[in-house]
């Protein structure tokens, strides 16, 4: 129970840590509202929850997992003419927010960290 307030507190009080969890619940969101780019994803992304550090936790191992399925499922999304030019758009911006570097070292340090703390 200790160990889940300190990870509650370290996560709200660092920018990049927010900004990061807010990247892992809009990639959920944008798959997850539309049924052709949930099947393009299949299942390999879990939904984040506010309450819930378990669920933090599945999602950053979830994203760390399947993160070439994820990249890989964007771009067939950005680069679909048959996608709406604003679903395009939604993607490439995940795409871009998960290519920078200290997303993509959020992602490690948070899997690791609440990994541990779910022990």
């Amino acid at each position: 129970m200790f160990s889940t307030l300190i990870g509650t507190c370290a996560a709200s009080c660092c920018k990049n840590a927010c900004n990061f969890f807010n990247l892992l619940q809009s990639i959920y969101t944008f798959f997850s509202t539309s049924t052709s780019r949930w099947e393009i994803l299949s299942a390999s992304v879990k939904e984040l929850s506010t309450t819930r550090w378990s669920a933090r936790e599945d999602a950053c191992r979830s994203l760390n997992n399947n993160w070439d399925r994820v990249i890989s499922a964007l771009k067939e999304i950005k680069n679909n003419d048959k996608q709406k030019a604003q679903t395009r758009c939604e993607a490439k911006g995940i795409l871009k927010n998960l290519a920078c570097f200290e997303n993509n070292l959020m992602s490690i340090f948070w899997g690791d960290l609440l990994g541990r703390l779910m022990l």
